[in-house]
């Protein structure tokens, strides 16, 4: 039977016969993919792969700082029983095979290798972890296995879910499913890749430790090729994927692609209502909470100004009585959106997390966040290699649900009061700080932020603690919250729905007339005089562009696209009624704190 080349195999084929050109290789083996339709047929890297065989793999990049490393691009070996000699071409593997058997007879042919002179290559690390709250029909979708299915986090031995050391613990958030795997990138740079990108990483998994460093090597008798940088041995732990090619993934097409949208004769009012009626058990069969959240749920960022971001909407719904019926909002959500992450805050949680990314750490800090388990801790284990995993550090579009209603009482130390002035800045700017500093204990450090598009939904028992311009008390008319498990039946055709929001979430095409803009500037006007003739505080344009941003989303999940009048009197509508319900609530709250309504 012909033998049938590996990935491995082909891939140094086409650089021979490229002339050792990579990229041009890269290039030819991704041609002849989509030549055979064999592209989709790549399987999902999960505990099942294979070592040496060609995986799928969709993750953010959570590190992109690791020095470019540099490697032999081939090695002469000579078998040391028989004499025979070969030379294996290093690229797209970290081991050479011949080498790792521990009874090997191949050994490097010192005297055929020119260590000082010879032809090196580069090849450049980054750490990206599965996609973090991608939800669980997301996830199906994407990996192409049953959504009940639990897929297991372990590859060949090497756990991808338990901290194997103090560094490779670092990379994890508190999202089970968000494991790591160093991916290397041949050829070019990846200019591309900025952190927090999504992308689709096509390559050779790799299930054997990293290499010695280039000392360790020569100290061994050059047992192997590549010359690590020290930054990389704590994460010789980790999976490697070396990457043949990859291609972005926009988040507004995650998990569907491109080529899946509802049909054009679809009523959207239709699926408006249908959306409102399967949002409102969950928060309470309240119908102005369950608008207010359809009208959040596809909400973005589309611009940017020097106050402020349009589109930036950070919702407060309050007055949920018990964790579970906040909880229930969270399932809620989870079944309509892709990227849904739930912030759970109490005073441990805020105390032994970190929210936003970086590589500052103090020694106090580590200790008391419990990084390092059942031994004491090492000077090596305060040394901070690469970037330090997020709570926060997520995917644009990713809603996020920041629950309070668990929120006990305590002390935050300084790692939780960090925490809580990130959040704030997050949900306020829309930026994502992260330390860049010179190491652990290190007082010398800077905090860089880059431009991030979350949306912030905040639960509640009483107003929350973050500065958010909509709030709204949730008035239960219901019997409670429904369980978080919703049957077959709900879930047996949620498709429709989902592909709904992503459509009105990725519209661009909106557009308000002149005879709307007359009243809209007609309403700005009288609002404010109203206000001043009341002696009130002056309608803030925050205010203005709350309603607008309320009224442009509802003309979306109606079909239009363009602002309606019965949209804008619509807006008018729910804002009216939320200002007058948060009068109304803290009028309760005050006679109830006097003693009594009836007193």
């Amino acid at each position: 039977m012909e033998h049938q080349p590996s990935p491995l195999e082909r891939l140094h084929e086409l650089i021979a016969t490229s002339g050792g050109d990579i990229s041009a290789a890269q290039t030819t083996f991704k041609d002849q993919l989509l030549a055979s339709r064999r592209l989709n047929d790549i399987p999902s890297l999960s505990a099942s792969s294979t070592p040496g065989t060609l995986v799928r793999f969709r993750a953010m990049v959570q590190d992109n700082g690791f020095s470019p490393q540099i490697y032999m691009s081939h090695l002469n070996l000579v078998n040391e029983e028989s004499g025979e000699k070969m030379r294996i071409s290093c690229h797209f593997s970290d081991e050479i095979s011949p080498l790792k058997p521990a009874d090997s007879k191949w050994s490097v042919n010192e005297s055929e290798n020119d260590f000082m002179f010879g032809s090196y290559s580069q090849k450049w690390p980054m750490c990206c972890v599965a996609v973090p709250g991608q939800t669980a029909w997301a996830r199906a979708l994407v990996d192409n296995v049953p959504e009940s299915e639990n897929v297991a986090m372990e590859l060949g031995g090497v756990s991808l879910t338990g901290q194997t050391n103090v560094h490779v613990g670092r990379k994890y958030s508190t999202d089970p499913y968000s494991k790591p795997v160093m991916v290397k990138f041949y050829g070019e740079e990846p200019n591309d890749l900025q952190l927090s990108t999504v992308a689709d990483f096509i390559g050779i998994l790799e299930l054997g430790e990293p290499l010695p460093t280039a000392t360790d090597a020569m100290e061994n008798d050059v047992q192997m090729q590549s010359f690590l940088n020290d930054e990389l041995d704590p994460f010789r732990g980790l999976p490697v994927l070396h990457c043949v090619f990859h291609s972005r993934v926009s988040p507004l097409e995650h998990p569907f692609g491109g080529n899946q949208e509802l049909s054009a004769d679809v009523d959207a009012k239709i699926l408006r209502e249908n959306a409102l009626e399967f949002l409102k058990p969950f928060v309470l069969d309240d119908r102005l909470a369950a608008e207010y959240l359809l009208v959040h749920l596809v909400s973005k960022i589309r611009a940017r100004h020097e106050s402020f971001q349009t589109g930036n909407f950070p919702l407060n719904l309050y007055n949920f009585p018990t964790p579970a019926s906040s909880k229930s909002v969270f399932d809620a959500v989870s079944l309509l959106l892709p990227l849904a992450r739930r912030i759970p805050l109490s005073i441990h949680y805020l105390n032994t997390n970190r929210m936003a990314p970086g590589v500052f750490v103090s020694r106090e800090s580590w200790k008391e966040m419990n990084t390092v388990k059942d031994k004491e801790t090492r000077d090596s284990d305060l040394v901070v290699h690469g970037l330090v995993s997020g709570e926060l550090q997520l995917a644009d579009r990713t809603y996020v649900v920041v629950d309070e209603v668990g929120m006990d009482a305590g002390v935050l130390k300084e790692q939780g009061v960090i925490n809580v002035r990130q959040m704030s800045d997050i949900l306020k700017f829309a930026e994502l700080p992260f330390a860049v500093g010179s190491g652990a204990d290190s007082p010398d450090h800077t905090v860089s932020k880059i431009p991030v598009d979350l949306s912030f939904l905040v639960l509640s028992q009483g107003k929350c603690m973050f500065d958010v311009d909509c709030m709204m008390p949730i008035m239960p008319n219901g019997m409670g919250a429904p369980s978080s498990v919703v049957n077959n039946d709900e879930l047996r055709d949620m498709n429709p729905l989902r592909l709904f929001l992503l459509g009105v979430t990725k519209t661009e095409e909106y557009s308000i007339s002149e005879e709307m803009n007359t009243v809209l500037t007609n309403h700005f006007t009288e609002a404010r005089k109203k206000t001043a003739d009341a002696g009130q505080p002056l309608y803030s344009q925050e205010s203005f562009m709350l309603r607008m941003e309320i009224a442009r989303n509802w003309s979306l999940l109606s079909g239009e696209s363009s602002l309606s009048m019965d949209a804008w009197k619509k807006s008018g509508e729910m804002e009216a009624e939320r200002i007058e319900r948060c009068e109304r609530f803290a009028s309760l709250k005050r006679q109830n704190s006097d003693g009594g309504i009836d007193r």
